[in-house]
């Protein structure tokens, strides 16, 4: 990036120098209508991209009392089951405020009323390693799903841009998703998006720490779990947590730059710069 200045859209996924142009991408994935989410009638948790999405899934799925609701793309590969849960049309990573909004077509799918839902949970993480996840997802993308997208122009500039530095990739490549909710197409969804509703945090929203996942989403829903749940919270993705390239890059101006990119969750007090 040399010595530029640069000026940061992180909603808008683009990057401005006052020098030569760096990297400059448009829209993120999912398509517009879909939802990803896990529903009872006790429960909703909402998927915020790389935050042990996939184990928490997995437990919630093959514990909770039923019926369970599973939102999913794997609808699509014909799948009708997941653990105990039953498998909707949907997509990944859905916010609370699109399910709220896709109210009356969730009703219609699975009978349960998302507005009635006593708790909704989510994870967060230290931004520093989340973006450390997203830079090694993409780094790596030939070896995880990412391989079967490699159709999508916006996910082929991610992964050339996560074969340069981590301080690239972290000012060029923007939020996870598309703000289905604004009329900007190139309008991204940040971490705090997903729970927030008209700005607020809902008192009925828990918002959990990935780093102590294990231990805080079993306690939070054990009085919704089913009177066969009989086992722990399951083992996390080995590449969890492991910044690996990018934690020889964490320098002061990396870091000022994930600051300004979830400035929300630093400066609310779940983690510190």
């Amino acid at each position: 990036m040399g010595s530029a200045c640069v000026l940061l859209d992180f909603r808008k996924q683009h990057v401005y120098t006052c020098c030569p142009p760096v990297f400059e991408h448009k829209r993120s994935f999912p398509p517009k209508g879909t939802i990803e989410m896990i529903l009872t009638r006790d429960i909703l948790f909402i998927h915020i991209p790389k935050t042990a999405g996939v184990s928490c899934t997995d437990f919630l799925c093959r514990n909770l009392r039923q019926p369970i609701a599973y939102f999913s793309i794997q609808a699509s590969f014909g799948k009708k089951k997941y653990r105990s849960a039953q498998i909707f049309p949907g997509f990944n990573h859905e916010t609370l405020e699109e399910a709220y909004s896709a109210r009356e077509k969730i009703l219609d799918l699975c009978g349960i009323d998302v507005n009635l839902v006593e708790k909704v949970l989510t994870v967060v993480r230290h931004p520093y390693d989340l973006e450390a996840s997203i830079y090694n997802f993409f780094r790596n993308a030939h070896r995880n799903a990412l391989q079967h997208l490699s159709d999508s122009p916006n996910l082929v500039d991610r992964i050339e841009l996560a074969k340069g530095s981590f301080k690239e990739f972290v000012a060029g490549s923007g939020y996870f998703r598309q703000d289905n909710m604004s009329p900007d197409p190139q309008q991204l969804y940040r971490v705090e998006d997903y729970f927030l509703v008209d700005g607020q945090v809902p008192p009925n929203v828990h918002i959990l720490k990935f780093e102590d996942i294990g231990e805080t989403l079993p306690n939070a829903v054990r009085p919704y779990l089913s009177p066969e749940f009989s086992g722990g919270f399951p083992h996390l993705n080995p590449s969890n947590g492991k910044r690996k390239k990018p934690v020889t890059e964490m320098d002061d101006e990396v870091k000022a730059l994930i600051y300004e990119k979830h400035r929300w969750l630093f400066d609310h007090g779940y983690y510190q710069p």
